[in-house]
């Protein structure tokens, strides 16, 4: 299991929020970074809702094979 930065003794306030941040960042990308992983053009729009279907979708392709 891969240590949690948050939860590590000896971190201090300020370092867990920093760490809280960065997993955010990671777990949950802005359209922008949406868009540029598939290669969509700016004007496309991208919903949260959308891309968690689409996920959902591939996940359960996976699985049916």
């Amino acid at each position: 299991m891969i240590p949690d930065p948050i939860q590590q003794h000896g971190a201090d306030e300020a370092d867990r929020f920093d760490a809280d941040d960065a997993h955010w960042a990671r777990m949950h990308p802005t359209a922008d970074q949406i868009r540029a992983a598939h290669g969509w053009p700016r004007h496309v729009y991208v919903s949260a809702e959308a891309e968690a279907l689409r996920l959902s979708a591939a996940a359960l392709k996976r699985r049916m094979r």
